[in-house]
């Protein structure tokens, strides 16, 4: 018997959020590639990984940073990010590089934000761990990209 879960498609929404010591007026435009990491079986035992993309273009001088939020159901904490179905959590993990090492987050709890110029693409990296036990269903969640200056 093979249990197939159907999708996980996290939305990635963008923000702005002003830095504590600026006095300088900024204007920045972020453009999300949202990820879809396709149909997850629990019962194979490897990862199941996506991408997706981050594309910034700010005014003003460089300096800009972006930080990615623990998602809605993750209940701010970005060691529990988690898809949800309406009846079963999908946990899901969200990284700035192709290893899956360096977890993208706040810049709190051991996770990063990149560096970013005046505007640029950041490659965005997913990954559904192994062997989950979770319904058949669509699983999404929505995390906030926000330009940190």
């Amino acid at each position: 018997m093979c249990r197939t879960v159907n999708r996980g498609t996290l939305l990635l929404l963008a923000g702005l959020l002003a830095g504590p010591h600026t006095a300088r007026a900024q204007s920045c435009t972020v453009v999300v590639t949202p990820m879809n990491f396709g149909s997850y079986s629990p019962f194979v035992s490897t990862a199941t990984d996506s991408a997706g993309r981050v594309t910034a273009s700010c005014s003003g001088s460089g300096g800009y940073a972006v930080a990615i939020g623990p998602g809605t159901h993750s209940g701010n904490s970005f060691a529990d990010r988690r898809m949800w179905n309406g009846q079963s959590y999908l946990s899901y993990q969200l990284y700035a590089n192709a290893a899956h090492t360096t977890i993208w987050g706040d810049g709190s709890a051991g996770t990063v934000t990149m560096p970013l110029t005046r505007s640029g693409t950041l490659s965005l990296y997913g990954r559904i761990p192994p062997r989950q036990s979770v319904t058949i269903g669509n699983y999404s969640d929505t995390v906030l990209v926000t330009i940190l200056y």
